[in-house]
């Protein structure tokens, strides 16, 4: 082997390359090691509950089951129900005080013969919410019920042990029939 007695130039605009490919790389690698997630609004505007609706019903078709029908009142006790979890910083089906997650139903006036309810929190997409949900069997039964007929999902952004959090419900319901008058 035959060592060069010459000295190796390194012009400046290749050795700014080199810095600035390791400081991508290094960056990069950070934001990967350390499970980079967004979070507050970036984070919540990547899950949206129609989409959760829509992934939902894809599944249900692959299986054979009805659609469902997004009703405007279980999403809107979907979001009160994230909000409170947000605000709160708790993550449960029942309240810190031990209401059962039906309250919001019968806050927004929803009558339901049945009703089912998915959570998840710390989730930047609806797809990988919706497949988190399908790989759960409690959860993907919620979502194949055909006891169900009516969804509604709501998103909020909050603090849960220390760390800002997105918080996903998904209210899965079938109507009582409407009262008949005399």
């Amino acid at each position: 082997m035959k060592k060069s007695d010459s000295v190796q130039q390194c012009w400046p605009w290749e050795l700014t390359a080199f810095v600035l490919v390791a400081v991508i790389g290094f960056e990069v690698t950070t934001l990967l090691s350390f499970g980079y997630a967004p979070s507050g609004e970036e984070s919540l505007a990547r899950i949206v509950p129609a989409e959760l609706v829509f992934l939902a019903n894809g599944d249900r078709e692959r299986y054979g089951a009805a659609p469902l029908i997004e009703n405007p009142l279980l999403a809107r006790a979907a979001e009160l129900a994230a909000n409170d979890m947000a605000a709160r910083g708790y993550f449960s089906h029942a309240s810190p005080e031990g209401e059962p997650p039906w309250r919001w139903l019968e806050q927004v006036g929803y009558r339901y013969a049945v009703a089912g309810q998915n959570l998840a929190i710390n989730f930047n997409d609806s797809k990988d919410v919706e497949d988190a949900w399908m790989n759960s069997p409690p959860h993907s039964a919620n979502i194949l019920d055909n006891g169900f007929t009516e969804t509604g999902s709501g998103v909020a952004s909050g603090t849960y042990r220390g760390r800002e959090m997105t918080f996903v419900v998904q209210f899965f319901a079938r109507p009582l029939p409407p009262k008949e008058t005399n």
